[in-house]
Protein backbone atom coordinates (compact mmCIF):
# COMPACT_ATOMS: atom_id res chain seq x y z
CA UNK A 1 0.00 0.00 0.00
CA UNK A 2 1.13 3.38 -0.70
CA UNK A 3 0.97 6.41 0.90
CA UNK A 4 1.69 10.37 -0.79
CA UNK A 5 4.27 12.12 1.69
CA UNK A 6 2.61 15.54 2.55
CA UNK A 7 6.28 17.13 2.92
CA UNK A 8 7.57 15.93 -0.42
CA UNK A 9 4.50 14.94 -2.40
CA UNK A 10 6.14 11.41 -3.22
CA UNK A 11 4.51 8.55 -3.32
CA UNK A 12 6.17 5.80 -1.01
CA UNK A 13 5.11 2.40 0.65
CA UNK A 14 3.66 3.14 3.95
CA UNK A 15 6.03 1.33 6.06
CA UNK A 16 8.34 4.25 5.22
CA UNK A 17 6.17 6.76 6.30
CA UNK A 18 6.04 8.21 10.03
CA UNK A 19 3.02 10.65 11.41
CA UNK A 20 4.39 13.89 12.08
CA UNK A 21 2.24 16.15 13.43
CA UNK A 22 -0.72 14.27 12.11
CA UNK A 23 1.02 14.39 8.93
CA UNK A 24 2.77 12.02 6.73
CA UNK A 25 6.06 11.91 6.41
CA UNK A 26 8.63 10.10 4.83
CA UNK A 27 11.95 8.75 5.87
CA UNK A 28 13.82 10.86 3.54
CA UNK A 29 12.07 14.00 4.67
CA UNK A 30 12.56 12.80 8.31
CA UNK A 31 15.65 12.45 7.77
CA UNK A 32 16.23 16.10 6.96
CA UNK A 33 14.35 17.20 9.74
CA UNK A 34 17.32 15.03 11.64
CA UNK A 35 14.78 13.07 13.33
CA UNK A 36 13.98 8.76 12.65
CA UNK A 37 11.45 6.88 13.28
CA UNK A 38 11.82 4.14 16.42
CA UNK A 39 11.50 0.76 15.85
CA UNK A 40 9.61 0.18 18.95
CA UNK A 41 7.20 2.50 19.35
CA UNK A 42 7.36 3.96 15.63
CA UNK A 43 7.11 7.94 16.93
CA UNK A 44 9.32 10.23 15.63
CA UNK A 45 12.75 11.07 17.80
CA UNK A 46 15.61 13.20 17.53
CA UNK A 47 18.44 11.57 15.93
CA UNK A 48 20.74 12.45 18.58
CA UNK A 49 18.63 9.75 20.62
CA UNK A 50 18.89 6.90 18.36
CA UNK A 51 19.52 3.96 20.15
CA UNK A 52 20.76 0.34 17.75
CA UNK A 53 18.94 -2.62 19.12
CA UNK A 54 17.70 -5.81 18.12
CA UNK A 55 18.54 -4.88 14.37
CA UNK A 56 16.62 -1.21 14.90
CA UNK A 57 17.04 1.83 15.45
CA UNK A 58 15.24 2.77 19.00
CA UNK A 59 14.59 5.99 20.83
CA UNK A 60 16.24 6.55 24.24
CA UNK A 61 12.74 6.47 26.08
CA UNK A 62 12.34 2.87 24.76
CA UNK A 63 15.83 1.91 25.15
CA UNK A 64 15.75 2.60 28.85
CA UNK A 65 12.30 1.78 29.21
CA UNK A 66 11.83 -2.03 27.51
CA UNK A 67 15.78 -3.03 26.82
CA UNK A 68 18.04 -3.81 30.01
CA UNK A 69 21.96 -4.29 29.29
CA UNK A 70 23.12 -8.02 29.79
CA UNK A 71 25.64 -7.78 33.54
CA UNK A 72 28.04 -10.43 31.14
CA UNK A 73 28.11 -9.14 27.47
CA UNK A 74 26.72 -5.21 28.27
CA UNK A 75 24.33 -5.55 25.53
CA UNK A 76 21.08 -3.99 25.79
CA UNK A 77 18.30 -6.95 24.98
CA UNK A 78 13.95 -6.51 25.33
CA UNK A 79 13.43 -7.12 28.45
CA UNK A 80 11.04 -10.21 27.67
CA UNK A 81 14.26 -11.89 26.72
CA UNK A 82 16.18 -11.53 30.03
CA UNK A 83 16.83 -13.73 32.36
CA UNK A 84 17.14 -13.03 36.17
CA UNK A 85 19.45 -15.04 38.29
CA UNK A 86 20.10 -14.01 41.73
CA UNK A 87 19.06 -10.15 40.88
CA UNK A 88 21.69 -9.94 38.01
CA UNK A 89 20.72 -9.57 34.24
CA UNK A 90 21.81 -11.84 31.23
CA UNK A 91 20.75 -11.61 27.99
CA UNK A 92 19.87 -15.37 26.27
CA UNK A 93 23.25 -16.22 24.88
CA UNK A 94 25.02 -15.30 27.86
CA UNK A 95 22.67 -16.97 29.96
CA UNK A 96 22.50 -20.47 28.11
CA UNK A 97 26.26 -20.56 28.16
CA UNK A 98 26.59 -19.20 31.89
CA UNK A 99 23.84 -20.87 33.67
CA UNK A 100 21.67 -24.24 34.05
CA UNK A 101 19.08 -25.56 36.08
CA UNK A 102 19.34 -28.61 38.50
CA UNK A 103 17.95 -32.05 37.43
CA UNK A 104 16.85 -32.55 40.62
CA UNK A 105 15.51 -29.44 41.81
CA UNK A 106 15.62 -27.28 39.04
CA UNK A 107 17.71 -24.36 40.83
CA UNK A 108 19.57 -21.93 38.10
CA UNK A 109 22.98 -22.09 39.36
CA UNK A 110 26.62 -21.24 37.37
CA UNK A 111 27.51 -24.36 35.07
CA UNK A 112 30.83 -23.93 36.83
CA UNK A 113 29.46 -24.69 40.43
CA UNK A 114 27.39 -27.60 39.32
CA UNK A 115 28.41 -31.27 38.89
CA UNK A 116 27.33 -33.17 35.51
CA UNK A 117 26.98 -36.98 35.49
CA UNK A 118 25.69 -38.56 32.73
CA UNK A 119 25.18 -35.13 30.82
CA UNK A 120 22.45 -34.35 33.54
CA UNK A 121 23.69 -31.36 35.94
CA UNK A 122 23.03 -31.18 39.77
CA UNK A 123 23.36 -28.11 41.74
CA UNK A 124 25.69 -29.62 45.04
CA UNK A 125 22.87 -30.60 47.52
CA UNK A 126 21.39 -32.57 44.91
CA UNK A 127 24.37 -34.06 43.61
CA UNK A 128 25.37 -34.67 47.16
CA UNK A 129 22.32 -36.27 48.31
CA UNK A 130 22.27 -38.67 44.91
CA UNK A 131 25.87 -39.33 44.30
CA UNK A 132 29.62 -40.22 45.89
CA UNK A 133 32.85 -40.36 44.33
CA UNK A 134 34.81 -43.81 45.03
CA UNK A 135 37.35 -43.27 47.19
CA UNK A 136 39.43 -45.87 44.80
CA UNK A 137 39.03 -45.75 41.89
CA UNK A 138 37.38 -41.92 41.91
CA UNK A 139 34.46 -42.80 39.51
CA UNK A 140 30.88 -41.41 40.34
CA UNK A 141 27.76 -43.80 41.27
CA UNK A 142 24.42 -43.39 42.71
CA UNK A 143 24.65 -43.46 46.51
CA UNK A 144 22.13 -46.06 46.62
CA UNK A 145 24.77 -48.39 44.77
CA UNK A 146 27.45 -47.55 47.00
CA UNK A 147 28.58 -49.22 50.22
CA UNK A 148 29.58 -46.19 52.86
CA UNK A 149 32.00 -47.34 55.40
CA UNK A 150 33.32 -45.18 58.25
CA UNK A 151 32.68 -41.92 56.31
CA UNK A 152 33.66 -43.08 53.20
CA UNK A 153 32.37 -44.12 50.18
CA UNK A 154 33.32 -47.37 47.46
CA UNK A 155 31.58 -48.67 44.94
CA UNK A 156 30.59 -52.43 44.49
CA UNK A 157 33.46 -53.42 42.30
CA UNK A 158 36.14 -51.28 45.07
CA UNK A 159 34.17 -52.89 47.58
CA UNK A 160 36.19 -51.56 50.78
CA UNK A 161 34.88 -55.23 52.85
CA UNK A 162 37.35 -56.77 50.05
CA UNK A 163 40.42 -55.18 51.67
CA UNK A 164 41.96 -56.51 54.77
CA UNK A 165 42.34 -54.31 57.59
CA UNK A 166 45.00 -54.28 60.44
CA UNK A 167 44.63 -56.29 63.41
CA UNK A 168 42.91 -53.55 65.54
CA UNK A 169 40.90 -51.72 62.96
CA UNK A 170 37.43 -51.41 64.55
CA UNK A 171 34.29 -49.92 62.63
CA UNK A 172 31.29 -48.14 63.70
CA UNK A 173 28.93 -51.53 64.33
CA UNK A 174 25.72 -51.66 62.19
CA UNK A 175 22.73 -53.68 63.67
CA UNK A 176 20.96 -55.94 61.73
CA UNK A 177 18.06 -57.31 62.57
CA UNK A 178 15.04 -56.74 64.93
CA UNK A 179 16.25 -53.72 67.61
CA UNK A 180 14.76 -55.77 70.76
CA UNK A 181 16.22 -59.33 70.15
CA UNK A 182 19.52 -59.93 71.27
CA UNK A 183 22.65 -59.48 68.48
CA UNK A 184 25.81 -61.42 68.07
CA UNK A 185 28.86 -60.61 66.24
CA UNK A 186 30.90 -63.79 64.66
CA UNK A 187 34.87 -63.48 64.07
CA UNK A 188 35.42 -66.61 61.83
CA UNK A 189 39.70 -66.97 61.56
CA UNK A 190 40.49 -69.21 57.87
CA UNK A 191 43.57 -70.17 56.37
CA UNK A 192 43.86 -69.48 53.00
CA UNK A 193 45.20 -71.56 49.91
CA UNK A 194 45.18 -68.09 48.12
CA UNK A 195 44.27 -65.35 49.84
CA UNK A 196 42.05 -63.77 46.78
CA UNK A 197 40.05 -66.37 46.03
CA UNK A 198 39.00 -66.90 49.43
CA UNK A 199 37.95 -63.23 49.62
CA UNK A 200 36.33 -64.00 46.31
CA UNK A 201 34.30 -66.93 47.45
CA UNK A 202 33.12 -65.10 50.28
CA UNK A 203 31.09 -62.69 48.69
CA UNK A 204 31.68 -59.42 50.95
CA UNK A 205 28.61 -57.75 51.44
CA UNK A 206 27.75 -54.92 53.84
CA UNK A 207 27.77 -57.19 56.80
CA UNK A 208 30.98 -58.36 56.87
CA UNK A 209 34.71 -56.87 56.91
CA UNK A 210 37.94 -58.59 56.76
CA UNK A 211 41.26 -57.96 58.76
CA UNK A 212 44.72 -59.69 59.64
CA UNK A 213 45.12 -61.43 63.37
CA UNK A 214 48.28 -61.57 65.50
CA UNK A 215 47.59 -66.05 65.79
CA UNK A 216 46.86 -66.59 61.88
CA UNK A 217 49.66 -67.24 58.75
CA UNK A 218 50.92 -64.54 56.65
CA UNK A 219 47.63 -66.31 54.61
CA UNK A 220 45.23 -65.94 57.13
CA UNK A 221 42.61 -63.78 57.54
CA UNK A 222 39.55 -63.24 59.70
CA UNK A 223 35.82 -62.64 58.24
CA UNK A 224 34.44 -60.64 61.17
CA UNK A 225 30.36 -59.82 60.82
CA UNK A 226 28.41 -56.95 62.05
CA UNK A 227 26.05 -57.30 65.09
CA UNK A 228 23.02 -59.66 63.77
CA UNK A 229 19.93 -61.23 65.27
CA UNK A 230 20.31 -65.33 65.37
CA UNK A 231 17.26 -64.65 62.75
CA UNK A 232 19.24 -62.49 61.01
CA UNK A 233 22.25 -64.56 60.80
CA UNK A 234 19.80 -67.83 59.48
CA UNK A 235 17.97 -66.33 56.62
CA UNK A 236 19.89 -63.65 55.47
CA UNK A 237 24.14 -64.09 55.68
CA UNK A 238 23.84 -67.55 53.84
CA UNK A 239 26.11 -68.91 55.70
CA UNK A 240 26.05 -72.46 53.94
CA UNK A 241 26.79 -70.70 50.85
CA UNK A 242 29.75 -69.06 51.52
CA UNK A 243 31.59 -71.65 53.56
CA UNK A 244 31.06 -73.99 50.91
CA UNK A 245 32.37 -71.00 48.55
CA UNK A 246 35.53 -71.01 50.82
CA UNK A 247 35.93 -74.60 51.24
CA UNK A 248 36.15 -74.91 47.16
CA UNK A 249 38.98 -72.30 47.52
CA UNK A 250 41.08 -74.48 49.31
CA UNK A 251 40.02 -72.19 52.64
CA UNK A 252 41.15 -74.04 55.91
CA UNK A 253 39.22 -73.45 59.38
CA UNK A 254 38.91 -76.46 61.46
CA UNK A 255 41.45 -78.71 60.20
CA UNK A 256 44.39 -76.25 60.97
CA UNK A 257 45.86 -75.55 64.52
CA UNK A 258 45.13 -71.77 64.23
CA UNK A 259 41.88 -70.90 63.79
CA UNK A 260 39.14 -70.04 66.08
CA UNK A 261 35.47 -69.08 66.00
CA UNK A 262 34.37 -66.42 68.41
CA UNK A 263 30.60 -64.85 69.25
CA UNK A 264 30.35 -61.71 70.96
CA UNK A 265 27.29 -61.51 72.63
CA UNK A 266 25.74 -58.27 73.54
CA UNK A 267 25.60 -57.71 77.11
CA UNK A 268 24.61 -54.22 77.52
CA UNK A 269 20.92 -55.15 78.19
CA UNK A 270 21.84 -58.05 80.95
CA UNK A 271 22.05 -57.30 84.51
CA UNK A 272 25.10 -58.55 86.63
CA UNK A 273 23.27 -61.05 87.77
CA UNK A 274 21.98 -62.29 84.51
CA UNK A 275 25.59 -62.45 83.35
CA UNK A 276 26.60 -64.37 86.56
CA UNK A 277 24.26 -66.72 85.89
CA UNK A 278 24.86 -66.87 82.30
CA UNK A 279 28.60 -67.47 82.88
CA UNK A 280 28.08 -69.85 85.79
CA UNK A 281 26.40 -71.82 83.43
CA UNK A 282 29.09 -72.14 80.33
CA UNK A 283 32.01 -73.05 82.90
CA UNK A 284 29.13 -75.85 84.68
CA UNK A 285 28.35 -77.44 81.51
CA UNK A 286 32.13 -77.16 80.07
CA UNK A 287 31.74 -81.08 78.16
CA UNK A 288 28.83 -80.67 76.00
CA UNK A 289 29.84 -77.13 75.11
CA UNK A 290 33.34 -78.57 74.39
CA UNK A 291 31.65 -81.20 72.62
CA UNK A 292 30.28 -78.44 69.65
CA UNK A 293 33.15 -76.44 70.24
CA UNK A 294 35.35 -79.18 68.75
CA UNK A 295 38.23 -77.95 71.27
CA UNK A 296 39.94 -79.20 74.53
CA UNK A 297 40.05 -76.84 77.47
CA UNK A 298 42.12 -75.15 79.05
CA UNK A 299 42.60 -74.35 75.31
CA UNK A 300 45.56 -71.66 75.58
CA UNK A 301 47.89 -71.36 78.27
CA UNK A 302 46.76 -68.12 79.50
CA UNK A 303 42.82 -69.22 80.04
CA UNK A 304 42.08 -70.45 83.36
CA UNK A 305 40.97 -73.94 83.68
CA UNK A 306 36.73 -73.72 83.54
CA UNK A 307 36.51 -75.67 86.71
CA UNK A 308 38.74 -73.30 89.17
CA UNK A 309 36.39 -70.31 87.40
CA UNK A 310 33.21 -71.90 88.07
CA UNK A 311 34.71 -72.19 91.68
CA UNK A 312 35.14 -68.72 91.89
CA UNK A 313 31.85 -68.17 90.82
CA UNK A 314 30.33 -70.20 93.13
CA UNK A 315 31.93 -68.79 95.89
CA UNK A 316 32.42 -65.06 94.97
CA UNK A 317 29.63 -64.74 92.21
CA UNK A 318 32.67 -63.01 90.54
CA UNK A 319 31.83 -63.68 86.85
CA UNK A 320 34.29 -61.31 84.88
CA UNK A 321 37.74 -63.14 84.05
CA UNK A 322 41.11 -61.75 84.65
CA UNK A 323 42.73 -62.10 81.23
CA UNK A 324 40.92 -61.71 78.05
CA UNK A 325 42.22 -65.91 76.93
CA UNK A 326 39.73 -66.91 79.39
CA UNK A 327 36.87 -68.87 77.33
CA UNK A 328 34.39 -67.12 78.43
CA UNK A 329 35.79 -63.19 77.85
CA UNK A 330 33.97 -60.45 79.81
CA UNK A 331 36.74 -57.43 79.20
CA UNK A 332 34.71 -55.69 75.97
CA UNK A 333 32.93 -52.85 77.31
CA UNK A 334 29.17 -54.37 75.04
CA UNK A 335 29.73 -57.77 74.47
CA UNK A 336 30.82 -60.74 76.17
CA UNK A 337 33.42 -63.24 73.90
CA UNK A 338 32.68 -66.52 73.48
CA UNK A 339 35.93 -67.39 72.48
CA UNK A 340 36.07 -71.63 73.01
CA UNK A 341 34.81 -73.01 69.44
CA UNK A 342 37.50 -73.90 67.09
CA UNK A 343 36.85 -72.34 63.47
CA UNK A 344 34.57 -74.63 61.17
CA UNK A 345 33.37 -73.85 57.99
CA UNK A 346 30.49 -76.31 58.27
CA UNK A 347 26.94 -73.49 58.18
CA UNK A 348 25.43 -76.12 60.72
CA UNK A 349 27.76 -76.32 63.12
CA UNK A 350 28.66 -72.15 62.98
CA UNK A 351 24.84 -71.75 63.19
CA UNK A 352 24.40 -74.21 66.33
CA UNK A 353 27.51 -72.45 68.12
CA UNK A 354 25.43 -69.57 67.52
CA UNK A 355 22.00 -71.17 68.80
CA UNK A 356 23.73 -72.19 71.76
CA UNK A 357 24.77 -68.60 72.61
CA UNK A 358 21.34 -67.46 72.21
CA UNK A 359 19.71 -69.99 73.23
CA UNK A 360 21.90 -70.10 76.49
CA UNK A 361 21.00 -66.29 77.17
CA UNK A 362 16.98 -66.61 76.53
CA UNK A 363 17.77 -69.73 79.06
CA UNK A 364 19.50 -68.23 81.99
CA UNK A 365 17.33 -65.81 81.97
CA UNK A 366 14.38 -67.64 82.83
CA UNK A 367 16.34 -69.74 85.68
CA UNK A 368 16.50 -69.05 88.98
CA UNK A 369 20.25 -69.77 90.46
CA UNK A 370 19.69 -72.97 92.22
CA UNK A 371 18.12 -74.28 89.25
CA UNK A 372 21.14 -73.78 87.21
CA UNK A 373 23.37 -75.10 90.20
CA UNK A 374 21.31 -77.80 90.20
CA UNK A 375 20.43 -78.25 85.91
CA UNK A 376 22.08 -80.35 83.65
CA UNK A 377 22.43 -79.85 80.24
CA UNK A 378 20.42 -82.04 79.34
CA UNK A 379 17.56 -80.19 80.70
CA UNK A 380 18.95 -77.63 78.62
CA UNK A 381 18.60 -79.74 75.80
CA UNK A 382 15.01 -80.63 76.61
CA UNK A 383 14.10 -76.68 77.16
CA UNK A 384 15.44 -75.78 73.20
CA UNK A 385 12.75 -78.79 72.21
CA UNK A 386 10.26 -78.49 74.44
CA UNK A 387 7.84 -75.84 72.57
CA UNK A 388 7.25 -75.30 68.57
CA UNK A 389 8.97 -72.04 68.80
CA UNK A 390 12.28 -73.30 70.39
CA UNK A 391 12.55 -76.40 68.03
CA UNK A 392 12.38 -74.36 64.99
CA UNK A 393 14.61 -72.10 66.39
CA UNK A 394 17.31 -74.17 68.00
CA UNK A 395 17.25 -76.68 65.39
CA UNK A 396 20.77 -77.03 64.48
CA UNK A 397 21.79 -77.51 68.03
CA UNK A 398 19.62 -80.35 68.47
CA UNK A 399 20.60 -82.31 65.25
CA UNK A 400 24.44 -81.53 66.28
CA UNK A 401 23.42 -83.30 69.80
CA UNK A 402 21.25 -85.98 67.96
CA UNK A 403 23.91 -86.62 65.36
CA UNK A 404 26.92 -87.42 67.58
CA UNK A 405 24.62 -89.52 70.33
CA UNK A 406 26.55 -88.44 73.31
CA UNK A 407 23.85 -87.61 76.00
CA UNK A 408 21.31 -89.63 77.90
CA UNK A 409 18.93 -87.48 76.82
CA UNK A 410 19.23 -88.02 73.14
CA UNK A 411 16.72 -91.12 73.28
CA UNK A 412 14.24 -89.00 74.78
CA UNK A 413 15.17 -86.08 72.27
CA UNK A 414 14.93 -88.30 68.74
CA UNK A 415 11.30 -89.84 69.92
CA UNK A 416 10.02 -86.36 70.43
CA UNK A 417 12.32 -84.40 67.86
CA UNK A 418 10.28 -83.20 65.12
CA UNK A 419 10.78 -84.20 61.64
CA UNK A 420 12.91 -81.86 58.70
CA UNK A 421 9.30 -81.33 56.96
CA UNK A 422 7.70 -80.19 60.22
CA UNK A 423 10.01 -77.99 61.14
CA UNK A 424 9.57 -76.28 57.75
CA UNK A 425 6.03 -75.85 58.61
CA UNK A 426 6.55 -75.03 61.86
CA UNK A 427 8.52 -71.98 60.86
CA UNK A 428 6.45 -70.79 57.92
CA UNK A 429 3.63 -71.01 60.75
CA UNK A 430 5.17 -68.97 63.17
CA UNK A 431 7.59 -67.06 60.91
CA UNK A 432 10.39 -67.69 63.64
CA UNK A 433 13.96 -68.80 62.31
CA UNK A 434 14.40 -71.47 59.47
CA UNK A 435 13.82 -70.70 55.61
CA UNK A 436 15.19 -73.99 55.32
CA UNK A 437 15.59 -77.10 57.25
CA UNK A 438 18.26 -78.05 59.94
CA UNK A 439 21.48 -77.52 58.35
CA UNK A 440 24.06 -80.28 59.70
CA UNK A 441 27.63 -79.97 59.48
CA UNK A 442 28.40 -83.03 57.43
CA UNK A 443 31.28 -82.10 54.69
CA UNK A 444 34.06 -80.73 56.37
CA UNK A 445 36.49 -83.32 57.47
CA UNK A 446 37.23 -84.02 61.64
CA UNK A 447 40.73 -83.00 62.87
CA UNK A 448 41.54 -86.55 64.16
CA UNK A 449 42.89 -84.93 67.34
CA UNK A 450 39.64 -82.97 68.09
CA UNK A 451 36.86 -85.57 66.80
CA UNK A 452 33.59 -85.31 69.07
CA UNK A 453 33.55 -88.53 70.70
Amino acid sequence: MSVICENCALEVPDSFVCIVDNKSICIKCLRLERLFQCGHCNAPSPLANKVYLDNMDICLTCANAHYIKCNACSMRCDAEAIKDVGGYKYCLTCYTAKFTSCAVCAKVCQKRDMKTVDDEHYCNTCYQDLYATCRLCGNTFLREDMLHTDGRWSCATCNPRNEIMDAGYKPTPVFFGKESMLFMGVELEVECKKVQKTVDAIDMTEEFYLKTDGSLSEKGIELVSMPCTLDYHKNNIKWEERCKRMVGAGTKSHQTDTCGLHVHISSDRMSNIERMKLSWFFHKEIEPIRSISRRKVPFGRDARDPAERLKIIKTTKNYRNEGRYDYLNWHNPHTVEFRLPKGTLNAGTLIGTLELCDGAVEYTKACTINEIRNGSFDKFLMWCQGSKRNRARYSNLIAFFIKKEKWPVLKALKKSMLSKEEHFKIAEKEEVGLVAGPVIDADEVEDSRFTRV
